[in-house]
Formats: C-alpha cells, structure tokens, sequence
C-alpha cells in the first residue's frame, strides 16, 4: 500500500501541504510494516510547506516506480536504486 503519513496541525492544511513524509506499507497477515519512509530533500522540494506522499506506484518485476518524486525501488526490499527529481515539478 502506498500513501502519507499526516502532517500534525491545529489548522486546515491545503491538499500540497498535508502530508510530512512518503511510505509504502506491506501488509501480511493482517499486520502493517513500514518497508520505506521517503522525505524529498529541501533542494527537490518548493517553497512553503511541501507535502511528500506516494500518490500512485507502479510494479514491473522487481522493480517499483513511486511518484512524489519518481523513486526506482528494488523489491521485494524497497532499496532505492535511483530518484528522479525535475526543477519544473517545484514551482
């Protein structure tokens, strides 16, 4: 399962702004484990209060392809093989 872990705020945060780290969380017999926490570095993020979150994930063998930035994952560990960040994406 892909997805974020939520920011902790008293106010209503915009929908870029929500999540504070990215993770992928496998699910075995009913038990949750965290296999990878992701949090883009400051230079791949914008200005403000960026959000990091896996929004979708792609599998193809055994390898992951994890957008918040693009992240080429190894499986079944999640080792982070290459990351794929665009200047453009941070405007």
């Amino acid at each position: 399962m892909v997805g974020g872990e939520s920011k902790f705020s008293f106010q209503r945060l915009k929908e870029w702004e929500q999540y504070r780290k990215a993770l992928v969380v496998r699910i075995r017999d009913g038990v949750p484990e965290r296999v990878l926490e992701y949090e883009s570095p400051p230079e791949h993020c914008p200005e403000g209060r960026p959000s990091r979150v896996f929004k979708a994930a792609t599998f193809q063998g055994s390898t992951a392809y994890l957008c918040t930035e693009v992240l080429v994952c190894d499986l079944p560990d999640f080792s982070i093989r290459k990351v794929i960040s665009l200047p453009c994406a941070r405007t």
